[in-house]
């Protein structure tokens, strides 16, 4: 019934109320719905007013606790405890009083083991507020002032949601005269029993908080007497009241007279019993009303019909994993026997007559369980429970062929009716509802489970069969029930387990291509699984697309839909070695490490966070693990409970994994940050290491420090236990490694070897090999007794900070400061595969997954990523292209070809129209090229280096004309030639320029001296008599380029240093951009700036070019982008141009003004169309030399400007999501208003011409 509005003042909350002759009605439904979303109660656990004591029964401990309740003064005890042994009636009395005093009950929360993973201590607590603020709408206002808060929102500390949720609340209570009874039943099923767990959390909260509460709050707990209950209520005798089921009056009186009830009643299924015989089976009850209860309803063995039904049932429903309804039930046992829904079921005449073992009879619909956890351990041990034994493995077999049935039956496309592909899952309307309408309970379980009683039934003739109607025709519409439902993580371990089956069976074709089929799915899930959770339609338009040609999935899959994207160039055929971006952090996250049985992750920042994931589905699981300075190390515990943490403000804490709370204080004795931590194999002991020289070892149980061990000659970056846990090894700045004995605490062993600072160290899993990672840019494999050197691995070009070996130490990872991550086999010492690329920075940590399939890193790109471990036989391809970041890029004066510099040393050239190499790359410097211009006539081409020289090449044939030309005495960023191609400049990190002849390579006149910092763009007027020169010491100088002499003061604009500088055509104003993220607009002759700073990159700009007819700009960002500007409004001209995944370096425009080519630090070179309308090519070449037609033309493509949004989306211009792009094809995918994309990695072209996508996506189901 709804309650009626209420007259509040309290305009905090005006958006909930509706004025009304003339006062405030808040809306009740609004505040209801705001309580329920923001604190989320437990459903089910609430007051169940059938299961009360029978009338004349209980009446000494009912009055007993209903004084209590109407005693009501700061004397008397807030909380009162009932307690007993399981089977004594403790719930009932529960239910009677809340029936009883229905009008002062706030709250009743029932624990229970059947649903402990719901019905947690926190919770309860969340369950409870919510119940008192929809009763009372003084604590519902109460409650409002406090449920937006994050903190409050996301915590599981016990101590501040009873604080926040409970205490504050009440206290808005008006009325002290009225009694408010909180009912808690069962409590101790509310978790384990151990130290600091959040049962004894809540125990102790009951204890010592219960007074906060105004006095006329009465909190009443059943419980039974386990060891934790009687510990504090010994401690705590004055605190709560306390009442024992054993020293309960009369109650064998009470048994005899529900006895006597039950089985001399008239209508009594099992006929009558005389009162003597109702006696007799009283007393043998010993107090249990449990005893008598079910001996009523199991009172006759010897029909056989009934007993064999009886049979069927219970070992149904106790083999099932999760409670079911009796609905549920007669559904999964019929699809178990082939039969139709409106058959009749054993389920229909068994369970309602099971009333006295099981709750939920009453109703076909209601959630049927044991009427407690003892009634099960009966009916699975013979020797008790005799004639009513249950044989659960029947269970098991009517389960595992009913859900897979149920699952054939009930499962197809788009199950729950979705209209819209544009919209992700979390903005469709009313979904819930429509999972809850379209996705039955039995359907659901049977998605989750059915593998769990697969494995626990022998193998038969009809199972490989329907495993393969199953997998071939449903399991699609099955991972779709998974997404929708947030259980796609479910598929990994229901595949491992299909396999395994599968494998079992006799050999054979069918076999072993269903035994294959069922492999990939887990790495279809893996690449896929959150795309899937995030947007449903995308499991058909962006999933099977992309499944790799060749494979048995896209063989299977692929032949049953159309109206897909389709693969003009660039399908690979082997799954994609990186499977998934999880993305939360705020800084670089320098810790990672996978749970011992693969199914989680947990990643530590520099942002203050710890964050656990779901390793299947990429999600986030609970909140980041706050209160930290800066994390520096993670660690799981060997059994995966818990996980440690060592941070910057010098401390280790060890967090519960499943509650995230802190599991006691940190521990301190670190005087310097703590670098690294490690678990001891039996879980008992905590390693860490720290920059104040020293390895300290704590005990995990006391949380006392067993040890520490000094040595090093300065700080400690890495430490591991050795696999049997009696050694230590540490890696430190001093070069040097060290083994310690765990239990002396003595140095086993010193080992030298490393050329600068060791960054991360690791044993092999039987302990005969350590591999250290080190600032030299190498991996070094130790034989671990000797201390000996067996092998140097050298590949990477930057700093080595992590290193682990594989589960079986045939592999090992290492992750680089070259943003890659590399593979080692340790027997050969040599590479295996190619370098993982993906990480836009820095990787930071590398471990494998306890399997080996999987292989975890995290990067100061604030990214963790998840890749595939296995490698693939796949084809060798070799792409033109330059195999490091592209710094510099130019159009030829004809506009017919583009020429790129690069990270590689190297230079290429190539044809604008085709993407074709224009012959080799031009070689000759010794390090990075760092700027490249063509001659006006382009004839030849200018380079300058890292390597302090510029080199002029002939374009035509390809070679070095003359000498180096030397004399900057450090790198040479930015080249140009004079507008009559007879001079160059040049500016360098050494902060000056130097004029050159581009006749015979010499320089005119002295350099020229003025910036304070590094020169890194020059530019020549368009009459060729000044030069302007952008410096990183936040000016711009104008130079006369005949003289060398400086023009007027430097002119100061940026509020950081200037990174590009460019006169316009008409030489009147130039353009400059700056590391502050601005471009500025300046007038070339007074010096004075035109207009603001120009806004939009979010990132620095790194190039700036105007169009040859003086009307754009054109800007290049570390953001990624390239944007084009209006030169006159200043303002922005249409969308950024996305598709760079790093940061662009360089932008030039082609002669005619129709295209721009940008560079980025991705490796790749890219030519945009400037109207930003769609592709002006109707072919192109592909990169094999044969012409392809393109299908992105302006008549035919479904729109002209796409962009890859940070989670992977193709977006169009207005934002809707079209498809879901893999991460290996992003870097490499062209898209509008890209014309040409030129990348060593390949190239994808896609065709959407008859794409099915937005309102239009259920036209890919073609099959119906």
């Amino acid at each position: 019934m709804m309650q009626q509005p209420g007259i509040y003042g309290d305009f905090a909350y005006a958006h909930h109320f509706t004025m009304v002759n003339p006062k405030f009605i808040y809306n009740s439904e609004d505040i209801q719905m705001k309580l329920q979303e923001k604190l989320k109660p437990v459903q089910g656990a609430w007051l169940d007013t059938n299961k009360v004591c029978m009338e004349g029964t209980r009446v000494s401990i009912i009055k007993e606790i209903s004084n209590w309740i109407n005693t009501i003064d700061s004397g008397t005890p807030r909380v009162y405890f009932l307690c007993g042994e399981a089977g004594t009636g403790k719930s009932t009395i529960s239910h009677t009083i809340g029936k009883e005093f229905l009008e002062y009950l706030g709250a009743f929360f029932c624990f229970s083991r059947t649903f402990a993973t719901e019905r947690t201590p926190s919770n309860a607590l969340r369950t409870i507020a919510y119940d008192l603020g929809i009763k009372f709408p003084d604590i519902e206002q109460g409650l409002l002032k406090v449920v937006d808060n994050p903190h409050i929102l996301s915590t599981t500390n016990l101590h501040d949601l009873w604080k926040a949720l409970i205490v504050g609340p009440a206290k808005q209570f008006k009325n002290p005269f009225k009694p408010v009874i909180i009912i808690i039943d069962a409590l101790d099923e509310c978790g384990s029993q151990e130290q600091n767990e959040p049962r004894e959390k809540l125990l102790s909260l009951l204890m010592n908080n219960s007074q906060d509460l105004p006095k006329n709050f009465h909190i009443f707990v059943t419980t039974r007497l386990e060891s934790d209950v009687i510990t504090y209520i010994e401690r705590f005798p004055t605190s709560i009241q306390v009442q024992y089921m054993n020293r309960i009056s009369n109650t064998n009186e009470d048994i005899y007279k529900y006895v006597c009830n039950q089985m001399m009643n008239t209508g009594s299924r099992r006929g009558m019993l005389k009162e003597g015989q109702c006696k007799i089976l009283a007393d043998k009850a010993e107090g249990f009303f449990q005893w008598a209860h079910t001996v009523y309803d199991l009172f006759d063995p010897n029909d056989e019909d009934a007993m064999t039904a009886y049979g069927v049932v219970m070992s149904e429903l106790l083999a099932a994993f999760e409670p079911l309804s009796q609905a549920s039930l007669k559904r999964l046992q019929l699809a178990s026997n082939d039969m139709d829904n409106d058959d009749e079921s054993s389920v229909d005449y068994v369970i309602p007559f099971l009333g006295s073992l099981l709750t939920g009879v009453d109703k076909s619909e209601l959630i049927v369980k044991p009427v407690h956890a003892s009634v099960r351990d009966f009916l699975l041990d013979e020797g008790r429970s005799k004639h009513f034994v249950v044989n659960i493995k029947e269970g098991h077999r009517t389960l595992a062929k009913g859900t897979l049935n149920v699952m054939i039956q009930h499962l197809h496309f788009n199950m729950c009716k979705l209209e819209d592909s544009y919209l992700l899952n979390v903005q469709v309307k009313d979904l819930q509802n429509k999972i809850l309408r379209y996705i039955s309970h039995d359907l659901l379980y049977a998605c989750c489970t059915w593998d769990l009683h697969l494995q626990r039934v022998e193998q038969q003739d009809w199972c490989l069969s329907i495993l393969e109607k199953f997998f071939y025709k449903y399991s699609l519409y099955w991972m779709e029930v998974l997404g929708l439902t947030k259980n796609i993580h479910v598929a990994s371990r229901v595949t491992t387990t299909a396999g395994n089956f599968v494998k079992n069976f006799q050999n054979g074709r069918e076999k072993k291509e269903l035994e294959q089929f069922i492999q990939e799915i887990p790495l279809f899930v893996q690449v896929f699984g959150k795309m899937i959770t995030d947007s449903t339609p995308h499991l058909y338009l962006s999933g099977l697309p992309f499944i790799p040609k060749g494979s048995t999935l896209h063989a299977r899959y692929t032949e049953k839909f159309g109206k897909l994207v389709t693969f003009c160039k660039g399908h690979q055929s082997t799954w994609p070695y990186e499977q998934a971006t999880l993305q939360g952090h705020t800084s670089q996250v320098v810790s990672v490490a996978f749970s011992p049985n693969g199914q989680r992750l947990v990643s530590g920042s520099w942002d203050g966070s710890v964050r656990i994931w779901n390793a299947e589905s990429g999600e986030p699981i609970g909140s980041p693990l706050l209160g930290i300075k800066g994390v520096n190390s993670v660690a799981f515990s060997p059994d995966g409970k818990k996980v440690a943490s060592g941070s910057a403000d010098n401390s280790v804490i060890i967090w519960d994994a499943e509650t995230g709370e802190a599991v006691g204080q940190p521990l301190q004795g670190h005087t310097h940050q703590v670098s690294s931590i490690a678990f001891s194999p039996d879980g008992q002991k905590i390693v860490s290491g720290s920059w104040d020289k020293s390895l300290r070892v704590w005990n995990t149980e006391t949380q006392a420090a067993v040890s520490m061990l000094q040595g090093h000659a300065k700080g400690i970056k890495a430490v591991a236990f050795s696999p049997d846990g009696d050694k230590i090894v540490s890696g430190s700045d001093d070069c040097s490694l060290r083994t310690w004995n765990t239990a002396t605490g003595e140095v086993v062993n010193e080992f030298q070897g490393h050329r600068n600072q060791v960054t991360s160290v690791a044993f092999s899993p039987d302990g005969n090999m350590i591999a250290s990672g080190s600032a030299d840019n190498s991996v070094i494999i130790w034989n671990a007794e000797t201390g000996e050197t067996m092998g140097r691995l050298q590949a990477h070009t930057n700093i080595v900070t992590s290193v682990a070996f594989s589960p079986t130490g045939e592999k090992l990872v290492s992750g680089s400061f070259d943003n890659t991550l590399r593979f080692w086999n340790t027997t050969s010492r040599k590479l295996v595969g190619k370098p993982l690329e993906g990480h836009t920075d820095g990787v930071a940590s590398v471990v494998f997954s306890m399997d080996g399939k999987r292989v975890v890193s995290g990067s100061w790109d604030k990214s963790v990523r998840i890749w595939n471990a296995e490698f693939q036989e796949a084809e060798e391809i070799t792409y033109p292209g330059h195999s490091m970041g592209v710094t510099s890029v130019a159009f030829s004066s004809n506009g017919k070809e583009i020429a790129s510099g690069s990270l590689d040393n190297s230079i290429r050239i190539w044809n604008k129209e085709t993407g074709d190499p224009v012959g080799g790359p031009l070689q000759g410097h010794k390090n990075y090229i760092l700027s490249i211009a063509f001659s006006p006539d382009g004839t030849r081409l200018v380079s300058g280096s890292s390597d302090q020289s510029l080199r002029i090449w002939n374009t035509e044939i390809r070679e070095i004309v003359g000498a180096p030309l030397q004399g900057h005495t450090k790198g040479v960023l930015s080249v140009t030639f004079s507008p009559d191609g007879n001079r160059i400049v040049s500016g360098s990190l050494d902060n000056s320029l130097i004029i050159w002849d581009a006749r015979n390579g010499d320089a005119i006149g002295d350099p020229l001296k003025g910036h304070t910092s590094a020169i890194s763009s020059v530019s020549f007027s368009p009459d060729g008599e000044r030069i302007a020169s952008a410096s990183w010491d936040k000016s711009i100088r104008l130079w006369d380029a005949t003289s060398g002499g400086a023009i007027g003061e430097p002119l100061y604009g940026h509020g950081n240093g200037v990174s590009s500088v460019a006169f316009s055509p008409d030489g009147t104003k130039f353009v400059s951009g700056s590391f502050d993220s601005g471009l500025r607009i300046w007038d070339a002759e007074t010096g004075d700036k035109i207009g603001d700073i120009l806004h939009g990159h979010r990132g620095i700009v790194t190039s700036v070019v105007f169009s040859p007819d003086g009307t754009q700009i054109a800007s290049a960002s570390a953001d990624n982008s390239v944007r084009v500007w209006n030169a006159h409004t200043r303002e922005n001209m249409g969308f950024p141009l996305w598709g760079h995944t790093r940061r662009v370096n360089s932008v030039a425009f082609s002669p005619d003004g129709k295209a721009i080519v940008s560079g980025s630090l991705d490796k790749s070179v890219r030519i945009w169309d400037v109207d930003g309308r769609g592709l002006v090519v109707d072919s192109l070449k592909t990169l094999g030399g044969s012409p392809v037609t393109h299908p992105h033309t302006k008549s035919s493509f479904p729109f002209d400007h796409c962009y890859i949004n940070s989670e992977g989306w193709l977006c169009s211009s207005d934002l809707a999501p079209m498809i879901w792009i893999p991460p290996e094809y992003r870097s490499i995918l062209m898209f509008p208003p890209m014309q040409l994309l030129i990348n060593h990695d390949g190239l994808c072209v896609l065709d959407l011409n008859n794409f099915a996508h937005g309102k239009s996506w259920m036209k890919v189901d073609t099959a119906n």
